[in-house]
């Protein structure tokens, strides 16, 4: 069993450290500042966020196809897609009304059409478009969640869709989203001192 700690205790004396080597800091001269700040802070910084960022792509990756998979069959994903996404759109829809209509005091309207709402359009459709990746390597090198999801969406469906034809990759999938959410649990336990 692994030993529970206070996240409470774990912030606070995260929190004291940042004080006290911040008024370290205050007396320190600007060379030796800049000479910590290049030799220590900004390595450890960029090695950190490499790693989170190391880390994030997979878990997600991995977490969105083994819920998909983990639905069972394609007429309970059916079933959940439609509630989901008719949740979403009414959701989004609402809060657009609410807070344009909030909106609409602080805004002088122009309905003309010119060649701004060209220009919007394609950009929207652009992005819908760069939801479909080059390759299934990019959305990881680069970091692009939305494609990461994407795979991960697609990838689980044929996961259901083949159902006992892929059981050793579902398992496979399974596994490996085990040992990156233990990774990801042990790094996220160093973050307050990272902040």
């Amino acid at each position: 069993k692994t030993q529970k700690h206070n996240n409470f205790l774990i912030m606070m004396s995260a929190f004291l450290m940042a004080i006290i080597f911040g008024v370290i800091g205050i007396f320190l001269s600007d060379g030796i500042k800049e000479s910590l700040t290049n030799a220590i802070i900004t390595p450890l910084y960029d090695t950190f966020l490499n790693i989170l960022s190391c880390l994030a792509g997979p878990m997600i990756f991995l977490s969105v196809a083994w819920g998909i998979y983990g639905i069972g069959d394609v007429a309970t994903l059916k079933r959940i897609g439609k509630v989901i996404f008719s949740g979403f759109i009414l959701t989004l829809y609402a809060c657009v009304i609410i807070f344009a209509s909030l909106c609409i005091p602080f805004f002088s309207w122009n309905f003309t059409t010119g060649k701004s709402a060209g220009n919007e359009f394609a950009s929207i459709f652009s992005m819908i478009l760069q939801i479909f990746p080059k390759n299934i390597v990019s959305p990881f090198a680069e970091g692009n969640t939305l494609q990461i999801i994407f795979l991960a969406f697609i990838i689980g469906i044929a996961l259901i869709f083949l159902g006992k034809k892929t059981t050793s990759v579902a398992r496979a999938i399974e596994q490996i989203n085990y040992i990156i959410q233990f990774l990801t649990e042990f790094i996220t336990k160093t973050l307050p001192f990272f902040i």
